[in-house]
């Protein structure tokens, strides 16, 4: 699936309306703002909030074996990059407890539009 496949399922899936979400994110992209990986029919976007900070979300269409398998390739890039707090303004209990299992250490935001805030 293409990226704009997988938010648009993403967003149906979850009542929203596809046609925001990827607006959303073609002006992010567009402005370079952030960017966006994929590993199988998961995508994560990155939106840099400066000083080693960015801002996550996730959209997927795969089963939740392939979600851990996506989860596992996102962890390994951001541990490889020069950011070190991700902040996640929601996330959904399956992909927290995904999370957990790979040893991504969760905390509660510093940040009060934030939901959950990862270190690496």
């Amino acid at each position: 699936m293409t990226p704009s496949e997988i938010i648009t399922t993403d967003a149906r899936n979850n009542g929203q309306d596809p046609d925001y979400f990827l607006k959303t994110v073609a002006k992010i992209l567009k402005g370079k703002l952030g960017i966006l990986l994929q590993k199988n029919d998961t995508v994560l976007l990155v939106i840099r909030l400066g000083h080693g900070k960015a801002e996550l979300h996730i959209a997927t269409a795969d089963s939740p074996l392939r979600v851990l398998s996506a989860l596992k390739y996102f962890v390994k890039k951001m541990d490889e990059s020069e950011l070190h707090t991700y902040y996640l303004p929601s996330v959904p209990v399956n992909t927290l407890s995904i999370l957990k299992k790979l040893d991504v250490k969760l905390l509660p935001s510093n940040l009060k539009q934030y939901k959950v805030m990862l270190k690496t």
